[in-house]
């Protein structure tokens, strides 16, 4: 359902601080009914305020489409400098260009514009009195004005969509960081269109790009259009869970795209995105359609690094996480022992964070494990660690060849006699024999 906004709140909305002034003056005249002037002005708001953003399509986004909109305006301009017909051409190019006015934003322009005409030009009616406009017609059209263009940002168009994620690839290869890439497309487009229902047209096509289409683009950017898939969600979560909810077959229709066939590529696969999405929205796991549910529930009780990361339907999470580190580790990839490490580092307390890191490390399946559980997950908090988890630690260490047998495990073994040494410097490492 369209959001109903008053006119203050429209005027709220208002980005460039320039047609935000020119706009005061329009509802100054309409408030204070000056009704002609409050038309007058209005057009020169709209006019200027598209005139705003097609510079803001070149510079910004190099629009060509709008480069070529400018350099025609400043022809006529040259060409005839008193004459104003580029005022009329420049929203005609931009509604045929898809350029921020759409086909019935123009429709409510040329009502503007032919209201204008009789406003500004000493029109006499038939009782000799000056054309004086109708008070609500005119608060509608600085309404419509306001919904469909002053409010919007430059890049509202039809080509939005293919705009979008063109960018989101760009800037991805170039920033390298997930999260500068993440703020850098937050900052450019979804705090500008500050608009849920525009948002949610991109978060709908966004959905089908990232979990149901297959070629070398959508592949090469699954996982970075996920991360800003899952950053709208987070901007919009009741209102686009309730369209999930209200029309889950636009979102659950096509359960027949394949599995991942290594456990590499399980986490960044079509099917391991949309199931760490409803691991952390797990209510909309109720929402899916039964066809669409039994498919998925076969595919993944069929392959086992699929099964591994569903945690949606766990009573317990946690207690899942660590049986699956001590028993099924061998079947994980580093990605995979990733994303275990974040739900459990930023979903529970410090000590049970701690719990998970040693017994990952302590149940390192192979030398590879060991070393990378090592470095990545359990130097950089072996200083934190309080005397059980040391012991604890130790007594794993100790009895796992493939620990012991590791590249790393003679640092890890410094690392930890240091940590024991501040909290128990008489510990007996006499029956620990790969520590003595």
């Amino acid at each position: 359902m369209k959001q109903i906004l008053s006119i203050e709140e429209l005027r709220q909305r208002i980005a460039n601080h320039k047609t935000r002034m020119a706009m005061d003056e329009v509802l100054s005249c309409f408030y204070s009914n000056n009704l002609r002037s409050a038309v007058v002005m209005l057009y020169s708001t709209v006019v200027s305020d598209l005139y705003y953003k097609l510079l803001d399509l070149r510079d910004l986004y190099t629009d060509g489409g709008a480069i070529q909109i400018l350099e025609e305006i400043e022809k006529r301009k040259k060409t005839d400098p008193k004459s104003s017909a580029w005022e009329m051409v420049m929203p005609e190019m931009c509604m045929k260009q898809n350029k921020i006015i759409r086909t019935e934003d123009y429709a409510h322009y040329e009502s503007l514009q032919n209201e204008r005409n009789l406003c500004a030009h000493p029109v006499i009616d038939g009782t000799d009195d000056l054309y004086r406009p109708n008070r609500a017609y005119v608060q509608g059209l600085i309404i419509s004005m306001m919904e469909g263009l002053l409010c919007k940002p430059s890049f509202i168009s039809k080509d939005l969509f293919r705009l979008f994620i063109v960018d989101i690839a760009r800037v991805s290869h170039e920033l390298i960081d997930e999260n500068l890439v993440i703020k850098y497309i937050e900052t450019k487009y979804l705090d500008q269109i500050n608009n849920p229902q525009e948002e949610y047209l991109l978060f709908k096509s966004l959905w089908k790009i990232v979990f149901y289409i297959e070629n070398d683009d959508c592949n090469e950017n699954r996982i970075i259009n996920y991360k800003v898939l899952m950053k709208m969600m987070e901007r919009n979560k009741e209102s686009f869970l309730q369209e999930i909810h209200s029309n889950p077959e636009l979102f659950f229709k096509d359960a027949s795209m394949p599995v991942p066939t290594t456990f590499a590529d399980v986490m960044s696969s079509r099917w391991g995105l949309l199931i760490q999405f409803l691991n952390i929205y797990h209510t909309v796991y109720n929402d899916i359609p039964d066809v669409f549910k039994i498919e998925m529930d076969k595919k993944i009780k069929e392959t086992k690094n699929l099964s591994l990361i569903v945690l949606y339907d766990k009573p317990d999470k946690l207690k899942y996480v660590m049986d699956c580190i001590t028993t099924e580790q061998y079947y994980m990839s580093f990605r995979m022992l990733q994303y275990y490490n974040d739900i459990v580092k930023f979903g529970f307390s410090e000590d049970n964070y701690y719990a998970f890191v040693v017994t990952l490390y302590g149940h390192s399946p192979q030398f590879a494990n060991a070393n990378w559980n090592y470095i990545y997950f359990l130097k950089p908090i072996i200083s934190q660690l309080p005397t059980a988890l040391v012991e604890q630690l130790i007594q794993l260490m100790d009895r796992n060849n493939q620990v012991y047998n590791s590249n790393e495990f003679h640092n890890a073994v410094s690392k930890v006699k240091e940590r024991m040494q501040q909290l128990n410097p008489a510990f007996d490492y006499t029956p620990f024999t790969h520590f003595s």
